[in-house]
């Protein structure tokens, strides 16, 4: 696929809009522009500057990357120009040209015109259905401060990716010091107006060291490791984790819009299946998803199901990008799903005859995994189904491990709230050192599930649960203690 680059150049022609312009072009991109404008003004509280036409046209021969590019002169926008496959981001970015425009420093121009493309899908969710990242590494970005016109002639596409990158990241991070209003304010900001507004402001001194620092500096401050959405130097401001995709543990990744639509659910970002937590038994209930700005618009994408008993996963096209995802079911006469406990902790499935110890089941299993994770055992979300013939973990491949727990554990566990802890333990840690690439081991000999329930759990796990033989729990531990502690061992950082 082409690399998309946004392109904008001076070009003279006549006559000004006051208000929206009339726009032509195809249908399609007539009422995206005319969207976008409304929403536009509303993020920078003053009309873009126009001619009376603006035209939308999709003829431009992609060259060397660049995928759109916007036409204006002293006087304001007046053309657009798209490749026939240009996605409407590149559109709504082109359009932000109205309001920044004219400029020799383009990061200033071309940072602030993506920001305000986000604020638009901020604004108008149906708009624009998603908004471009490659979510490149930053290793080709030069210095945003030295982006001209004249040194984009000399770089190569992928530096050019990276500035664009690069340049709406640190205009992202700025708009957490710096009022956002006031860097949309302005027609025209150059790097010297920059630093004076970063000079006024508490915290903008770590922001210039950023700007000042150089290509590398750059490079290390807006990062976004964890693909929360969030770069290395906000997280730092906002004092989450740059290397946990969700810093507080509720599920939420620390990027995620705030205030949130009202009965959402996040969707775990590393593909862990959910049920639904809502359904309609009186017909089909469907899945609606959303997500953060630089995601992908999912609710073309909605799944349709009937019942209550499903799994949905996240689509493998939408893992790995920047952020995150929630989704939330819609339906008539909707209700509480007896089948399904979801938290930020667990995924937890039943069937009609489990469905009754789920509630119980489910505040142990949270429980157990916030004592293994306090416990530094590696920390995954736990996937259980309930019912089956077998207490096993059963190998989902590219996804977290699958527990079966059956309905006589279940029933015999419910008799007393010790059993239910230490059958929740037992999953926890069955489902813990699946994920860490030690299945072979898992299934070869139970003393090692045993091993770590006891490194973390609170009670001693019934002889009902017991598989191991005699001696194998203490090899395990003795294994484990030659390895430098569960977290190395599970980590895979020796050999055992």
């Amino acid at each position: 696929m082409a690399q998309i680059m946004f392109a904008a150049v001076l070009w003279p022609i006549a006559s000004v809009a006051l208000g929206a312009p009339d726009f032509t072009g195809e249908p399609a991109d007539v009422r995206l522009a005319q969207a976008v404008w409304a929403s536009a003004v509303s993020c920078t509280e003053r009309e873009g500057t126009a001619h009376d036409t603006v035209e939308i046209r999709r003829d431009y021969g992609e060259a060397e990357g660049i995928a759109a590019i916007a036409l204006w002169d002293a006087e304001g926008l007046y053309a657009i120009r798209l490749t026939r496959e240009s996605p409407s981001i590149l559109l709504a970015h082109e359009l932000g040209h109205a309001w920044f425009h004219g400029h020799s420093d383009l990061g200033p121009l071309e940072g602030r015109t993506e920001l305000l493309a986000e604020c638009v899908a901020a604004h108008s969710r149906d708009v624009i259905p998603y908004l471009y990242d490659a979510h490149p590494s930053l290793e080709d970005l030069p210095d945003i401060t030295r982006w001209t016109a004249a040194s984009q002639a000399s770089m190569r596409v992928w530096e050019v990716n990276a500035v664009y990158a690069g340049s709406l990241r640190f205009f992202a991070a700025m708009a957490t010091v710096v009022e956002p209003a006031t860097l949309m304010r302005s027609e025209n900001l150059d790097w010297a107006a920059v630093r004076k507004l970063l000079a006024e402001v508490d915290r903008g001194q770590e922001l210039l060291e950023v700007l000042d620092g150089g290509a590398n500096a750059q490079r290390a401050a807006l990062i976004d490791p964890d693909k929360d959405g969030v770069t290395t130097v906000v997280e730092q401001l906002q004092g989450t984790d740059p290397l946990q995709w969700d810093t507080d543990g509720d599920g939420w990744w620390d990027g995620a819009p705030t205030p949130r639509p009202d009965g959402v659910r996040p969707v775990p970002g590393d593909g862990t299946p959910i049920c639904p937590p809502r359904w309609s038994p009186t017909g089909k209930s469907k899945i609606i998803w959303g997500g953060n700005l630089r995601g992908f618009g999912l609710d073309v994408r909605g799944a349709v199901f009937e019942g209550d008993d499903v799994h949905i996963w996240l689509p493998d096209a939408l893992k790995g990008n920047p952020g995150g995802f929630w989704f939330e079911v819609i339906g008539k006469d909707l209700v509480d799903n007896p089948r399904c406990g979801l938290s930020a902790a667990a995924t937890i499935r039943s069937d009609d005859r489990t469905m009754a110890y789920l509630p119980s089941f489910e505040k142990a299993i949270v429980a157990a995994a916030a004592r293994a994770t306090d416990a530094q055992v590696p920390s995954d979300r736990v996937v259980v189904d309930l019912g089956g013939l077998d207490f096993t973990v059963l190998p989902v491949k590219d996804r977290l491990p699958l527990v079966f727990v059956p309905a006589y554990h279940l029933k015999w566990a419910s008799k007393d709230p010790q059993r239910m802890t230490a059958l929740a333990e037992v999953v926890v840690a069955m489902q813990r050192i699946a994920s860490s690439g030690r299945y072979a081991a898992l299934e070869d000999d139970p003393g090692l599930t045993e091993a770590l329930q006891q490194h973390f759990g609170s009670v001693e796990v019934p002889a009902r649960l017991r598989r191991s033989e005699a001696g194998s729990v203490e090899k395990w531990r003795a294994t484990v203690e030659q390895c430098g502690g569960w977290p190395r061992f599970l980590d895979i950082d020796c050999v055992d």
